[in-house]
């Protein structure tokens, strides 16, 4: 479900009807306008079953529509699962910061809308920056599978943490 809202009336949502497959719903992911293509992006999060999702979506505001984006790595250790990262826009691109994930940990990549690609910009093993495994996965992002809890860690961004 895609809601509006006006801020030129008083206070309301409205249901906005779309084109195309909706993305799952999702928590901690991104969203990104990408104001030259007039389209908003999401980004990653996770889903149903606290699944971690590596996928790209792009809402066309011109025309209501979803569009599924099927990134073009050009690492195959390109590890997109991620949550709780940062983003922003330059241009037509978008730079993907941190976050979690259940393998390896990626400072930074870069995602080109116009060219549908995903460029990494540096990758390291988590263990080259430290981590904590997480006892208690439930105060952070709810109940967890135990399979989950394995693999879930939270990384550090430098060593003055």
């Amino acid at each position: 479900m895609l809601l509006r809202l006006d801020v030129e009336h008083p206070i309301q949502f409205e249901i906005i009807q779309t084109q195309g497959k909706m993305p799952e719903g999702r928590f901690s992911h991104s969203m990104d306008l990408v104001v030259g293509l007039n389209s908003l992006v999401i980004y990653g999060g996770i889903g149903q079953n606290y699944k971690f999702l590596d996928d790209f979506w792009i809402f066309q505001l011109h025309l209501w529509e979803w569009m599924k984006v099927n990134c073009k790595h050009q690492h195959e250790n390109l590890n997109l699962n991620k949550f709780e990262h940062s983003s922003c826009v330059f241009g037509s691109q978008i730079f993907i910061f941190g976050g979690i994930s259940n393998q390896n940990y990626c400072d930074c990549f870069l995602y080109s809308v116009e060219s549908d690609s995903c460029e990494n910009q540096k990758q390291n093993k988590a263990d080259d920056y430290g981590e904590k495994s997480v006892r208690n996965v439930d105060k952070s992002i709810g109940k967890v599978n135990n399979n989950q809890k394995k693999n879930f860690r939270i990384k550090r961004f430098s060593n003055h943490i």
